[in-house]
C-alpha cells in the first residue's frame, strides 16, 4: 500500500491519472509531515486532491527501483514502458514511451549528480537527450546530495525545475496521459516551511547531515573497456559429452561456458547405460576443475540425417529425462541452464516424430518432465518463445511472468528460451512464426521475459546480414547470456571486422553478454577505531545485456593479514542488479572488533558462488569492472580499497 502524507487542507489544482476534475489555482499546504517509512518500489503522496483523485506531490525514497511508478497508486506500471538508457552523470532525460495499459506515457530518468538548479525539457520527437549543462553561473557546483526528489505538478504546461540541492533519483516518474502534449513539462513551486522542516529533522537517508558528521572518503572508478572471464556468461564453447578435450585454455579466452551435448542415437530403444551416465557425470567434472560452467542439451542425434530419429514412445523419452536428472542433482553446482532437447534433430523441436513442430503435448511433456528432474533453481530452455505463450497459456498466471513472480521456484519462472537461428531476418528462421506476432511485438515479449531468465543461441551464414548497430540492440533487448564462439563463424568475423561505438563490434558485444557490474563510487570513512563500526557505501550498474540468474552470495569483507571481517548483505539479490536498475547501491555496517589491531586495512566485495564446492573457489566469484579497481586472483575478492585505517581514538 502506498504510503502517504497528510497535507492538511488545501486549495488548488485537483489532478488524476488518465484525466478527471481540474481546478487552477496555488496550493496551500497548511501542514505536513514526514510517512514513518516508504518501503523500496513504493511512492509516497504528500497532497492529494478530494475525491480520490491522484497525487500532487510526489516524494521518491531512495530505495525506489528504476522503473516507472504509477503516480496515482505509487505500484510499478504495468505495459510496455522502459527505463532510459544512456543516462550519465549530470544529465537527465524524458523519453517518450507507450503502455498497453495506460496508454499514451511519459518518463522521467534524472542521473546522479544533477546540478542546481536545471530546467528539464521534454525531448521532441528526433530529438537527442536533453543535456544538463556544465558547470555555470546559472547552475553552480552540485551540492552534497538529498537521498530523495520531490516534484509538485502545477500546470498543464510544466517543467521539471531540480531548484534544491542535487537530487538523487532511482526511479522514474511518468507524467500522466492527462498532460496534453510532448511540450508539456512538469514543475516543482517552493516547498512549504513545515515541510522543509519535517525533511531536515527526519532520521535516516531523508533527514539532512549532522554539522559534526565527520566526512567521508570517496573514491571514484572510472570506466573499464577491458574484457576477462566471469562464470555463467559470456561466449560458450561447444563440446559432446565424450569429447571433453581442448578446455585448458578457455579462461584465457574469457570463456567460461561449454555447450555440452549429449548423443542418445543409440538408446532410443533402452535406458541409458551405467557407462553413460558416467560419462556425463566425467564431462561435468571435467567443467568443474577447468573453472567452468555447463549448458547442457541431450539429442537423439546431432545431423542432419537425425530427422524423425526421437522415440515414438514418450515413456522412453522420460525414463531417459529421470535418469539424466539424478546425475544433474549430482553436479547441480556447475550447471547453469538444461535445453530442453529430446525432440527432432539437434533437439531443436522441429523435424520429430511427434510432429513438426512437436505436438503440444509432446512439448509439455518433455520441458514439465525436465522441470521435475532439473535441481531448482537451474532453468530449462526452450526453442522459441512461442512455445512458452502456448505450453503456459492454460497454468496458472498465463505464460506473462509477473516481476514479482520472478526467481520464484514456478515452472513459468524456471522457462526461458534460445535462439539457434539469431539475427536472421525477419523470422530468425522461422523461430518467430506464430500468427499475428511480427518482430517488434515479439522483441517486447522477449525484452520483458529476459528480464527473468537466460537467453542465447547461436547465429547462421545470413545473421551476418544485419546491420551490426541491429545487432546489438537487439541483444539489448534479447537481454543475451551467451552465444557460440563457434558458429557461424562467418558472422563473427564480420561482427569483429565492424566498428561499434569506436570500436570492433565483436569486441563490445562479448565484454556486454550477460551482466557486467560496473563499480563507480565507493564512500567509507576516513578511519575507524577497535569497538567501533565502518559504514561503507558501493555503487555499482550493470552495463551488461542482462542480469545473473542464478543466486549469489554478495558479502563486504574487511581484512588485515588472517584477521577478516565479514557481513553478508541478505537483503542483496544480484539477480534484481539488471541493466534497467540504474545505479545499485550497497551499504553495510561493519562492527570493528576491540581487539583488532590498529593500521591500514583492506575493504573488499566478494560475490562467491552459494555452492559449498565452489564458493572458495575464486574462478567462479564475479569481478567487478573499474579502472582502478583490483581483482584478487586468488581469494576471488575486488579489492576497493586500501589502505582502510583502523586507530585508536
Amino acid at each position: 500500500m502506498t504510503p502517504r502524507l497528510n497535507p492538511g487542507r488545501r486549495r488548488g489544482r485537483r489532478y488524476r491519472i488518465g484525466g478527471g476534475e481540474r481546478r487552477e489555482g496555488r496550493p496551500e499546504v497548511r501542514s505536513n509531515r514526514v510517512a514513518d517509512s516508504i518501503p523500496d518500489g513504493s511512492s509516497a503522496r504528500l497532497g492529494q486532491g478530494g475525491g480520490g483523485d491522484g497525487a500532487e506531490q510526489v516524494l521518491v525514497p531512495p530505495g525506489l527501483p528504476q522503473q516507472e511508478a504509477d503516480l496515482e497508486t505509487g505500484r510499478d506500471r504495468p505495459g510496455g514502458l522502459r527505463s532510459a538508457r544512456g543516462v550519465h552523470r549530470g544529465d537527465a532525460a524524458i523519453e517518450r514511451g507507450r503502455s498497453d495499459h495506460l496508454g499514451e506515457s511519459f518518463r522521467v530518468w534524472v542521473g546522479r549528480g544533477v546540478p542546481h538548479p536545471a530546467n528539464l525539457l521534454v525531448a521532441r520527437r528526433g530529438g537527442g537527450r536533453p543535456r544538463i549543462p556544465a558547470e555555470s553561473p546559472e547552475s553552480p557546483r552540485p551540492r552534497p546530495p538529498l537521498q530523495a526528489m520531490i516534484l509538485m505538478q502545477s500546470s498543464r504546461r510544466d517543467r521539471v525545475d531540480f531548484s534544491s540541492p542535487t537530487c538523487h533519483l532511482r526511479g522514474a516518474v511518468p507524467v500522466p496521459r492527462s498532460v496534453p502534449s510532448p511540450e508539456a513539462k512538469m514543475r516543482r513551486p517552493p516547498l512549504p516551511f513545515g515541510l522543509l522542516a519535517a525533511l531536515a529533522l527526519a532520521p535516516g537517508p531523508l533527514g539532512l547531515r549532522a554539522q559534526d558528521e565527520e566526512p567521508r572518503r570517496e573514491i571514484r572508478f572510472g570506466e573499464d573497456l577491458r574484457d576477462f572471464p566471469n562464470p555463467e556468461r559470456g561466449f560458450y564453447a561447444p563440446r559432446m559429452s565424450d569429447r571433453m578435450d581442448r578446455l585448458d585454455d578457455l579462461r584465457e579466452r574469457t570463456i567460461t561456458l561449454l555447450l555440452i551435448e549429449i548423443d542418445l542415437r543409440d538408446f532410443k530403444d533402452r535406458d541409458l547405460s551405467p557407462e553413460r551416465l558416467d560419462e556425463v557425470r566425467a564431462a561435468f567434472d571435467a567443467c568443474r576443475s577447468h573453472g567452468l560452467k555447463a549448458i547442457v542439451r541431450a539429442a537423439y542425434g546431432f545431423t542432419g540425417r537425425d530427422y524423425d530419429a526421437d522415440p515414438e514412445d514418450m515413456d522412453r523419452i522420460l525414463g531417459h529425462i529421470r535418469q539424466l536428472g539424478e546425475v544433474f542433482r549430482e553436479h547441480r553446482d556447475v550447471l547453469f541452464a538444461i535445453q530442453a532437447g529430446f525432440l527432432g534433430p539437434w533437439g531443436e523441436w522441429h523435424g520429430s516424430n511427434w510432429g513438426d513442430p512437436p505436438s503440444l503435448e509432446a512439448r509439455r511433456a518433455v520441458l514439465f518432465g525436465l522441470l521435475d528432474e532439473v535441481p531448482a533453481p537451474i532453468p530449462v530452455q526452450i526453442r522459441r518463445p512461442m512455445f512458452i505463450r502456448d505450453l503456459f497459456a492454460e497454468e496458472p498466471g498465463g505464460s506473462c511472468l509477473a516481476e514479482g513472480d520472478a526467481y520464484g521456484g514456478s515452472r513459468l519462472s524456471r522457462t526461458g528460451w534460445h535462439d539457434d537461428a539469431l539475427l536472421s531476418l525477419p523470422t530468425d528462421m522461422g523461430t518467430f512464426a506464430e500468427p499475428g506476432w511480427d518482430r517488434e511485438r515479439e522483441l517486447r515479449w522477449c525484452d520483458h521475459h529476459g528480464r527473468f531468465t537466460p537467453f542465447g543461441g547461436e547465429t547462421v551464414p545470413s545473421s551476418a546480414n544485419t546491420p551490426i548497430e541491429q545487432v546489438v540492440r537487439e541483444l539489448e533487448r534479447f537481454h543475451a547470456c551467451y552465444l557460440n564462439s563457434a558458429y557461424h563463424r562467418g558472422t563473427l568475423r564480420g561482427w569483429a571486422e565492424a566498428e561499434y561505438a569506436g570500436e570492433p563490434g565483436l569486441d563490445h558485444i562479448s565484454r556486454r553478454l550477460g551482466y557486467r557490474f560496473q563499480a563507480d563510487r565507493l564512500l567509507l570513512p576516513w578511519s575507524s577505531a577497535p569497538g567501533g563500526t565502518l559504514p561503507v557505501e558501493l555503487e555499482l550498474r550493470n552495463v551488461g545485456f542482462a542480469s545473473p540468474h542464478l543466486p549469489r552470495e554478495v558479502a563486504f569483507e574487511l581484512s588485515r593479514g588472517d584477521r577478516v571481517v565479514r557481513v553478508v548483505l541478505d537483503d542483496e539479490d544480484p539477480r534484481r542488479w539488471d541493466p534497467e536498475a540504474g545505479t545499485i547501491t550497497l551499504s553495510a555496517s561493519l562492527p570493528i572488533p576491540d581487539d583488532s589491531p590498529s593500521g591500514d586495512w583492506q575493504l573488499s566485495l566478494v560475490l562467491a558462488d552459494p555452492s559449498p564446492r565452489l564458493r572458495d573457489d575464486p574462478r567462479f566469484a564475479i569481478r567487478l569492472a573499474g579502472e582502478g579497481l583490483v581483482f584478487d586472483e586468488e581469494g576471488g575478492r575486488n579489492i576497493l580499497a586500501e589502505g582502510v585505517a583502523i586507530r585508536e581514538d
